[in-house]
């Protein structure tokens, strides 16, 4: 795989835990009425545990069965899925770039040492061994990290599954026309931004101390990126995964996929 651009990772973690401190549940739910810390908690997480319920009972559908020993929450935020996961398994990891985030949801944090959160500022999962998660579930985060990066996470998914176990992978295709339009002009004004903010500092005589974090609330966005489907399922693939179900769907605009996925028993690494 190509040279990572650290500074574009750097970027993203400032990016989150920039969002994380001043606002970490809309962050993760920006559901409409609850910016500026006005998500009731409860409500906040009894979305999490609608959401792990329904996974469960659309995996029984399908006839695909998960162990419940361990499970990775990837991009587990302020802990509303992984809270949700620990009333069902054994242990749970829940992961994330920003320092914030997993400050939010170890003060969450209803189930002990059952339930363990983890900065991650590596792009890999390389503070887990091989094989160790019966489940990896990962929701409305993969889609805001760059594709390089998530590329490398896929890798990592079918290193640290466990031979049986199941991973529920969301990656958006695209958008549609008219949303993709407005979305590259927003993302390209940002990204000019951030370049002439550089330049700026590095020219000055006397530059200021200073970083992404600095920034208010309003200028730190939810960048979006996006992967093919064939491109997913072709590493996933050649990875050792086999893909159980594919689910597609438009939300807000963005072309949505759904990846389940599983690990043949008798398959070790990837």
């Amino acid at each position: 795989m190509p040279r990572l651009n650290t500074n574009e990772f750097r970027h993203l973690q400032e990016t989150w835990d920039t969002l994380g401190a001043e606002d970490p549940l809309w962050a993760v739910l920006s559901a409409p009425g609850t910016r500026g810390n006005r998500w009731d908690r409860e409500e906040f997480f009894a979305t999490g545990r609608a959401e792990i319920e329904s996974l469960f009972d659309d995996l029984a559908t399908r006839g695909v069965a998960v162990q419940l020993g361990r499970a990775l929450d990837f991009g587990c935020g302020a802990g509303r899925l992984s809270q949700a996961l620990a009333a069902r398994f054994d242990r749970v990891d829940g992961v994330d770039i920003a320092p914030s985030m997993v400050a939010a949801a170890r003060r969450f944090n209803r189930h002990g040492e059952r339930c363990t959160y983890h900065v991650n500022e590596r792009a890999d999962l390389s503070l887990f061994d091989d094989g160790v998660f019966d489940l990896i579930y990962s929701r409305i985060t993969l889609q805001h990290i760059p594709t390089e990066f998530t590329k490398r996470y896929l890798v990592e998914f079918a290193r640290v599954l466990r031979a049986g176990g199941v991973a529920v992978i969301h990656i958006p295709t695209g958008m549609t026309p008219l949303r993709g339009v407005v979305f590259r002009m927003a993302m390209t004004r940002r990204r000019l931004a951030r370049r002439l903010g550089a330049v700026r500092r590095s020219a000055s005589v006397a530059p200021q101390v200073s970083s992404s974090r600095d920034q208010p609330l309003p200028q730190r966005k939810h960048e979006m990126y996006f992967l093919p489907q064939r491109t997913v399922t072709q590493l996933l693939e050649q990875h050792g995964l086999v893909i159980a179900a594919v689910e597609e769907g438009v939300n807000d605009g963005v072309h949505d996929v759904l990846y389940i996925v599983a690990k043949p028993l008798g398959r070790t690494g990837t």
